[in-house]
């Protein structure tokens, strides 16, 4: 998979070439095809950083938890 290749739909070029680097680097080396993103509410709702991770990873994009609370808390983590 080369999502080198795929847009972002967003500016700031040099962070979406940063961001889709390490995130291809993520990828391969834990040998995965697909990727599912863990955070909390304030960067799901508050940033656009999960519109641009889903625009990158594009079918690669497993899924999203969003409900993560501050010092990744024991229930939260088995929640996800």
């Amino acid at each position: 998979m080369d999502l080198a290749r795929r847009g972002c739909g967003g500016s700031g070029g040099k962070v979406v070439l940063g961001l889709r680097n390490r995130l291809e680097a993520e990828l391969r080396r834990h040998g995965a095809k697909r990727a599912f993103v863990i955070c909390g509410r304030s960067v799901s709702q508050k940033t656009d950083l999960i519109k641009r991770i889903r625009g990158i990873l594009g079918d690669a994009f497993a899924g999203l938890y969003d409900g993560m609370g501050k010092d990744t808390p024991l229930p939260d983590v088995l929640a996800a």
